[in-house]
């Protein structure tokens, strides 16, 4: 599973726990561990709090509308980069 996640162009992880012990940071050390350089990001809880409730997501930076501005960021800089190593390469490829 790890390689298949690992050859990706980005990968996100979003959770509801902290993102300084959570699954986002064990990720990817994971990944680097195995060789794989994917442009990588991870969303979830940065600060101290209770946590669980929905409203949390909100101030948190986990909602639905911030994980789509997060996507949309990680895949508008993939894209400029593979473009960018299109022309460095001379390689006709689709985008």
């Amino acid at each position: 599973m790890l390689s298949s996640i690992g050859k990706s162009r980005y990968v996100m992880v979003v959770e509801s726990q902290s993102t300084k012990t959570g699954l986002g940071i064990r990720m990817g050390t994971w990944l680097l561990e195995r060789g794989y350089a994917p442009k990588f990001t991870r969303v979830g809880t940065h600060t101290d709090g209770s946590g669980g409730t929905w409203e949390q997501a909100f101030a948190q930076g986990y909602d639905p509308e911030s994980i789509m501005s997060r996507v949309r960021e990680l895949h508008a800089g993939t894209r400029a980069a593979h473009v960018q190593q299109c022309i460095i390469d001379g390689s006709a490829v689709a985008l």
